[in-house]
């Protein structure tokens, strides 16, 4: 279940940040972590929040024995 995030919480990313990327990743983790209580193990948490930024920044692999 996706929770709904409310109008003025929008509003109020919008003037934390002007990039477009980032409010959506905001947005993302908010709508994550409202169905989060103190029983939810912290290894779910950290898996889903890399899972959220490997979605967005995917590790590019380098040539960097140069």
């Amino acid at each position: 279940m996706v929770e709904e995030i409310s109008d003025p919480i929008k509003d109020k990313i919008k003037e934390i940040t002007s990039d477009p990327n980032e409010r959506v990743i905001l947005e993302l983790l908010l709508q994550k972590t409202a169905s989060y209580n103190k029983q939810t193990k912290s290894a779910m948490i950290k898996k889903e929040f890399s899972q959220l930024l490997d979605d967005y920044f995917p590790l590019k692999e380098s040539d960097s024995d140069g």
